[in-house]
């Protein structure tokens, strides 16, 4: 095969000595092996130059089939001989599918290649003895020059030490942790691979994926997979799966929900980020969501709060509540910013009241940073004192947090909403999820970026109230009349809603 390893174009096939990289894979895939994706998607992602690729797909759509074939060409002797290794990174031995994938190819099916002498073939799970040796011949070095296909274990750290790759393939990535990738692959190989369906705890993956998308220079591509890109999927399989749930959807959001609006169905079947399993609360953006201009007259009429998570590595977060004369928890805008000196939070926080024409009559102020709130104090927005233990325990602001998103003053209504302004505590609350093996009430016990969670949560301690007698909501009378909340609640149950549940719908 002809080519320099490294050097990728998505050129037309050119089977001959001087083509390019990507000429001579797209020749070896389709003409050496008789592998013809006709998914455009599929293509895309052959044919890449980033060095990152995320592969996402639904379940049983082929995405460990085309992750593995992407592979073979970079497995061939290539003009001149170079090494090359590769490393297929499962969870444990056996769970690295794409090596069978490639056993199939270099092993079973050897008579498709000529000129081509395997030196050493193992595929023992059990012992974690899976490596395949190709012996190329000797260089213009005089050295010998092989490839080396090998299966790696992310619960066996020895053997993810010491080596330089060619490509490393994560089989299922989204179950990997990120510290896996980082301590012992971040600089030692030229090319990643990242073959999942979508999942809770791959907050770094998904991260990684949406960082790419806006900074082409990081070179990390996302390649989104549909089921009909495998020939053989399961489509009466796939049929039943979305009905039922549709019938879920229906049950807890309306008539007109589909099974999109289903997050476990999103997830698996269509593979889409919706953190579904293992999330930290009952968020719902179709029954927690609401248009800013629906609330804008209880700003007048409510008590506004503020409550603070300061970081400056770190997010600052802080959110700006009306609380309702009934009790109910409005988060009517946001602020969420990195590299935010003390007194410049205070100055945005005083700048974003005024726009809104509104005081502050308390804040609930960060636990572990008291500097924060005595600055707050001094520009006088008194904050809130409360026991300091009572206010930083986890499990127990998670509960009345949780409370509130379930059941407010009013029968069928939730306590806490958030306005569309508040794109970050949206994504926050929706996609929080629990780190496995964690104890609930740890720093470490959620996956994801928590500091709007945090703020929200040192407020729900503070159980803020107003002084004044209970009347009818005016929340209550939002939601009934108004005319933008309606239209904007069915949007979302139609889709056209995308914000905060933009995988599910």
């Amino acid at each position: 095969m002809s080519g320099v390893l490294g050097q990728v174009r998505a050129d037309p096939i050119v089977p001959f000595r001087g083509a390019t990289w990507s000429q001579s894979k797209a020749y070896v895939l389709s003409d050496l092996m008789g592998y013809r994706p006709y998914d455009p998607e599929v293509i895309r992602f052959h044919q890449s130059e980033a060095r990152h690729l995320v592969l996402l797909a639904p379940a049983r759509a082929g995405k460990s089939f085309t992750a593995a074939h992407d592979l073979v060409p970079y497995c061939l002797p290539t003009q001149p001989l170079l090494d090359s290794m590769h490393a297929i990174v499962g969870l444990d031995y056996k769970t690295a599918k794409e090596f069978d994938y490639l056993w199939n190819v270099f092993i079973e099916g050897r008579e498709r290649w000529t000129g081509i002498q395997i030196e050493r073939a193992q595929n023992n799970p059990r012992s974690g003895d899976r490596e395949i040796v190709i012996d190329h011949g000797l260089g213009a070095d005089g050295h010998r020059k092989r490839c080396i296909i090998r299966t790696l274990s992310a619960s066996h750290e020895k053997s993810l030490q010491g080596e330089q790759w060619t490509n490393v393939l994560f089989s299922e990535a989204a179950e990997h942790d990120e510290s896996v990738v980082s301590r012992y692959f971040g600089s030692r190989a030229w090319r990643f691979l990242y073959p999942t369906t979508p999942k809770p705890g791959a907050q770094w993956l998904r991260e990684l994926s949406e960082k790419g998308e806006s900074d082409p220079t990081l070179s990390v591509e996302t390649f989104r997979i549909p089921k009909t890109a495998n020939p053989l999927f399961d489509h009466e399989g796939f049929r039943r799966e979305e009905r039922l749930a549709e019938l879920r959807a229906r049950q807890r959001i309306g008539p007109e929900a589909t099974a999109e609006h289903d997050p476990f169905f999103a997830e698996q079947f269509l593979g889409r980020w919706v953190s579904y399993t293992g999330r930290v609360l009952p968020f719902d953006s179709r029954r927690h969501v609401i248009p800013f201009e629906a609330v804008r007259p209880l700003l007048t009429r409510s008590e506004i709060w503020i409550s603070i998570d300061y970081g400056y590595e770190d997010p600052a977060s802080v959110g700006f509540w009306a609380i309702t004369p009934r009790g109910y928890y409005v988060r009517f805008d946001e602020i969420y910013e990195r590299h935010l000196s003390t007194p410049a939070l205070v100055e945005k926080v005083q700048s974003r009241l005024e726009s809104h024409g509104v005081q502050a009559r308390l804040t609930t102020g960060d636990p572990s940073r008291p500097e924060v709130g005595r600055l707050f104090e001094d520009c006088g927005i008194p904050v809130v004192t409360i026991e300091r233990n009572a206010q930083r325990d986890r499990a127990a602001g998670k509960r009345r947090l949780a409370d509130l998103l379930v059941r407010g003053p009013d029968e069928g209504r939730p306590g806490l909403f958030v306005t569309d302004r508040c794109k970050h505590t949206i994504r926050t609350l929706a996609e929080l999820s629990y780190r496995e093996n964690v104890q609930e009430d740890s720093p470490r016990a959620f996956v994801g970026e928590d500091h709007a969670y945090d703020d929200c949560r040192y407020l729900v301690m503070s159980r803020p109230s107003t002084p004044r007698p209970a009347e009818e909501s005016l929340l209550v009378q939002q939601i009934r009349q108004s005319r933008l909340l309606r239209e904007a609640t069915r949007n979302r149950i139609c889709g056209t809603s995308t914000y905060g549940v933009r995988h599910a719908a």
